[in-house]
């Protein structure tokens, strides 16, 4: 896919402004001449060299925003443009993203990978990474030795406990910086050298077929973009069709999607025809097919449950709404009828998750501090319920039947801030958790769009295309593990 050259332009523009000292050519002291080093920069890397993996305190990024390739021959697959930033610490490879809070560059850890850092201080060393900074070079000055760009920046950055003691950039874009010819491709050598080692780390399996793969195909919805997106397990969009504000989604028994539109639900098959649809005054966020055919429906702003027939007539009201309570955008989230026939809601503006009789009488309550999002009743007859970004930490936690939580995971067992608004979750039959991060409210790009968490709370798949899909508000698994889920 070709990249709208204004967008990636801000993109770039973007990426040059967060490389670390970055300074204009007329400013840097050291453009014709030797850069002082810090005197211990040397030793903190000879010593790192001799312990192994990273000594604690040591950071290293990396990060390149790169555009404009030269002309390709025929089959040249050269991405229109690079676009990444990564950060070893000991025993970890993240990718990171970088955001000025009150006027300082922080990173934060969107995804992590184990990784052996045994060889990184050596890599530096053998690199020249001393002699780099130090401006030893010679012959003219090169711009982006070693890659098929023509325009961009790179850096690589060695911190020491909080101390920046390597600082090697060069951009030919905004604030001129470049080498002379034979640092410049010894600091191309030496980016590659560390990048190609992360590239390795985050790089999908291949699938039956030999080609890519994320691990899984999904149908999601983008609250954002307006649409129903089937993700393949290469991580690309393979179907998708028009959805006003969708929160919630399903694939049904014979292939269908329903979906809620802002003020209704649709169904539509796989040709794109509208089998079903529902609209009403009040905006609609969850939605549910029931065994006997007819479709569950919460109209939030109304403050009720409504079951509508397959001719769309609506059948029965359940009212939610308690003494002292109002209905409005942020009042019922998600909700699911159980198989006892009561229902399940996520009451978001109060910060709960109740269970209603078929009458609408409250037989169940749970805190759900933040805003309740999405709540589903396992197996065992515990609720798993996940929670928004109202007045705190989103997280995902289950309780038992006396409201007792009995697990949970939030961002204290991530590296990184990652959970923004938990708003769907998908229990796997494996005992995995998906988790939908919706990164609206201002967090575009910032984390995964999907989790998929162990028991134990490890993280062991994670989607962000933040290239294709801008937020994620709900996901239903394709085969046998979307089948056979709890959602």
């Amino acid at each position: 896919m070709k990249l709208n050259i204004t967008l990636f332009a801000m993109t770039l523009l973007a990426g040059l402004l967060a490389v670390p000292g970055a300074v204009r050519a007329d400013q840097d002291p050291a453009k014709d001449g030797k850069q002082q080093v810090p005197a211990n920069a040397r030793t903190i890397l000879e010593k790192g060299r001799a312990s192994g993996p990273l000594p604690e305190g040591m950071v290293i990024r990396l990060g390149a925003c790169l555009g404009e390739p030269a002309v390709k021959a025929a089959g040249d697959r050269t991405p229109e443009g690079l676009l990444e930033k990564w950060e070893f610490t000991a025993n970890q490879v993240h990718r990171v993203v970088p955001e000025y809070k009150e006027d300082k560059l922080t990173y934060d850890r969107v995804e992590s990978r184990p990784f052996d850092s045994k060889s990184l201080c050596k890599d530096l060393l053998e690199g020249k990474a001393i002699e780099i900074q130090a401006r030893t070079g010679v012959g003219p000055e090169v711009a982006l030795a070693g890659t098929p760009y023509r325009r961009g920046s790179r850096f690589i950055e060695v911190v020491w406990n909080g101390e920046t003691i390597l600082d090697l950039h060069e951009t030919n874009g905004a604030g001129l910086n470049l080498y002379r010819e034979s640092d410049a491709r010894a600091f191309g050598a030496l980016y590659e050298r560390l990048a190609s080692q992360v590239r390795v780390s985050f790089k999908p399996a291949a699938d039956e077929e030999g080609g890519p793969t994320n691990g899984h195909e999904f149908v999601c919805g983008d609250y954002v973009q307006n649409k129903i997106m089937v993700i393949g397990r290469d991580g690309q969009v393979k179907w998708e069709y028009p959805a006003p504000l969708v929160c919630d989604l399903w694939v049904l028994d014979n292939g269908n999607f329903l979906f809620t539109a802002g003020h209704g639900v649709v169904e539509v098959n796989r040709e794109k025809k509208v089998v079903f649809k529902y609209e009403t005054t009040s905006e609609v966020f969850s939605c549910q097919r029931l065994p006997d055919g007819n479709t569950l429906v919460a109209e939030t702003t109304a403050g009720r449950l409504v079951i509508v027939d397959p001719a769309g007539k609506v059948v029965k009201v359940v009212p939610l709404l308690q003494a002292g309570e109002k209905g409005d955008h942020g009042y019922v989230a998600n909700v699911r009828q159980l198989a006892n026939g009561h229902f399940m809601a996520a009451i978001y503006q109060g910060q709960l998750v109740r269970e209603y009789d078929d009458d609408g009488k409250v037989v169940m309550q749970a805190s759900a501090p933040s805003g309740g999002r999405v709540a589903v009743r396992l197996a065992n007859g515990h609720t798993l319920i996940g929670t928004a970004d109202c007045t705190d930490e989103p997280r995902l936690f289950e309780v038992d039947a006396a409201g007792k939580v009995t697990w949970e995971f939030s961002n204290a067992d991530l590296p990184g801030k990652q959970l923004r608004h938990i708003c769907g979750i998908h229990r796997l039959p494996n005992g995995n958790t998906v988790l939908c991060n919706y990164l609206g409210h201002g967090q575009f790009g910032k984390a995964p769009h999907l989790l998929e968490i162990t028991p134990d709370k490890k993280v062991v798949w994670t989607y962000a295309n933040h290239k294709d899909v801008r937020t994620v508000t709900c996901v239903q698994m394709l085969g046998d593990a979307g089948e056979k889920a709890l959602r």
